[in-house]
């Protein structure tokens, strides 16, 4: 919807990361390390692509990307590949995983939903509007415009359920352990779960 470069420029992109390498950089000296060496072009491509599209450069891609000269092509190229129709894919595969998204969910189509996870990232949503919008949403999930309550529709009449994945999702807390006993690993008890 955006350009990543109308968001963010890339000025400002280079002074965050400036701030970020200075702190990584304190942090390994701390620890008596150095850090690793820049990656070969080769090497970054493919990383770019594969983490930020999901799949590997064509050969064109990669003359192409090699053959430039320009200081800024790493840069340039995420903010390309961040642009693309391959980043929502990918991203929105990644999402529809962890929400586990299905076509069909009990008696309503799954489509909604999955197109509020694909739109969200094409509007570059913040997550914590992302998230909050699943949360609290409300009404017919069939509903125009109403496409987040397909993450509570998903686990429809499995409130504890619905409650341990939104957990284990968005907190990083796995706490299904304590719906049959007091968590082993944790503080959670089985009367808090319920």
């Amino acid at each position: 919807v955006r350009p990543v470069g109308s968001v963010r420029p890339l000025e400002t992109v280079k002074q965050d990361a400036a701030r970020l390498d200075a702190l990584l950089e304190r942090g390994l000296q701390r620890r008596s390390q150095t850090a690793l060496p820049l990656t070969h072009d080769a090497t970054f491509l493919r990383r770019a692509y594969l983490t930020i599209i999901g799949r590997i450069p064509t050969l064109a891609e990669t003359e192409g990307f090699l053959a430039d000269q320009d200081p800024d092509k790493r840069d340039v190229l995420c903010d390309l590949l961040l642009d693309s129709p391959g980043h929502t894919s990918h991203a929105a595969n990644f999402w529809f995983d962890q929400l586990r998204v299905k076509s069909r969910t009990q008696d309503v189509s799954g489509e909604p939903f999955a197109h509020y996870v694909r739109s969200s990232i094409q509007q570059d949503k913040p997550y914590d509007q992302f998230v909050r919008e699943m949360l609290v949403a409300t009404g017919a999930g069939h509903q125009q415009g109403n496409g987040a309550t397909g993450m509570l529709l998903r686990d429809k009449n499995m409130p504890h359920d619905a409650m341990a994945n939104a957990l284990r999702l968005f907190l990083g807390t796995r706490l299904e352990c304590a719906q049959c006993h007091n968590h082993p690993f944790d503080i959670w008890t089985q009367k808090q779960f319920f």
